[in-house]
């Protein structure tokens, strides 16, 4: 079987794309990996040494693309695989948001990521609250703030009796870039400016002081779903922040950085809360692979919110899962894609009505 890896991107996000994917890349056996490396420019690159995460410093490689209706990557007119299965390690905006799954379903190629849908409600924000809101589930109060409609925040703030202090979001970024709490109207306004820096979309939501912050997964498809340990993440002082996730310590290892207990402290009716959670998003959204959903915890007043939804979780969240491991994580997420795309390759595309031969 062949599995191309795909991993790096035009992202905030492209080193810590670059570590899970060495994560993964390592974890598989019995597989031909062609890891293709999409650089900061955009431009897709393979050699074999990217599968490891010294070589892909160094850059360099073959220029290669996929073609519409083909299982083919090539270099050129060149073939140069047969591609299985694509696996995306890919965090962030060009990648995250459903724009690999677009790209695997228009070459008609198994990929182990969420559909398009579920991909791109889960990359933003703001688009995630609205559809928790759909489903009954609560997230921290809000409000979604464009560039274009700033000048009205302070009155939509008023309007929906949301005080200082406030959390700032770019809509889509993940790893908590750009994230900041604002505790004024001065701080508010520098937080808009750092975060309309990385987004034209961002969401100012309440404060939660006294909170805790817990992650739980899923993997798989359809009904056939594990939900994996529930964390409780720590070692952050107001905000989780991008050196709290990855950095700890001066050095960069993926979510292994992260300050967290697995599994986490919690009544086992807050558990099965979380748990419930996970599985009716992954549902709704018709989700499949990986996910993890993150969750606030108001300990004053003991009420639980849905944070974010992650559809390609940093190191996949292979730490979530202990029985399976990355390799078991990756070769239940593999086997569930190619699952997927056979399901779709079934599906009736045609409606003939003679409508391009009426004369």
């Amino acid at each position: 079987m062949t599995i191309m890896v795909i991993f790096g991107g035009v992202s905030t996000e492209h080193s810590i794309s670059a570590i899970t994917a060495a994560q993964a890349m390592d974890a598989t056996e019995g597989m031909r990996i062609v890891p293709v490396y999409v650089g900061r420019d955009g431009v897709w690159r393979t050699r074999r040494g990217f599968v490891r995460l010294a070589e892909i410093r160094k850059g360099g490689g073959k220029k290669v693309h996929l073609r519409p209706a083909s299982p083919y990557l090539y270099a050129g007119n060149r073939k140069l695989a047969k591609i299985d299965c694509i696996l995306s390690c890919m965090h962030g905006l060009h990648g995250e948001d459903g724009t690999v799954s677009a790209l695997a379903e228009t070459a008609g190629i198994p990929y182990t990521c969420c559909g398009i849908a579920g991909s791109a409600v889960g990359m933003d924000k703001a688009l995630t609250k609205y559809v928790l809101r759909g489903l009954g589930l609560p997230s921290v109060p809000f409000v979604d703030v464009t560039r274009e409609n700033r000048a009205a925040l302070k009155e939509t703030l008023k309007d929906r009796e949301l005080e200082f202090p406030l959390v700032v979001k770019p809509a889509r970024l993940g790893s908590s870039i750009g994230i900041a709490m604002a505790h004024d109207e001065a701080e508010l306004e520098r937080a808009l400016d750092v975060a309309f820096s990385y987004d034209t979309r961002a969401v100012v939501e309440k404060g939660i002081a006294n909170r805790k912050e817990y992650n739980c997964a899923a993997l798989g498809r359809g009904s056939d779903v594990t939900v994996g340990e529930i964390e409780e993440v720590g070692g952050f002082d107001e905000l989780l922040s991008f050196t709290d996730k990855y950095l700890r310590e001066g050095k960069i290892k993926g979510m292994d950085n992260a300050a967290r207990r697995v599994p986490a402290r919690v009544s086992e009716k807050l558990a099965k809360e979380m748990r419930a959670a996970v599985i009716k998003i992954f549902a709704a959204l018709d989700m499949q692979g990986v996910v993890r959903v993150d969750f606030l915890y108001d300990a004053s007043a003991k009420r639980l919110y849905v944070n974010e939804v992650n559809v390609v979780p940093g190191s996949l969240a292979y730490y979530l899962f202990p029985n399976l491991g990355m390799k078991g994580v990756v070769e239940t997420a593999i086997r569930d894609g190619i699952a997927s795309a056979q399901a779709r390759a079934g599906l009736t595309t045609e409606y003939e009505r003679e409508i391009l031969h009426a004369k």
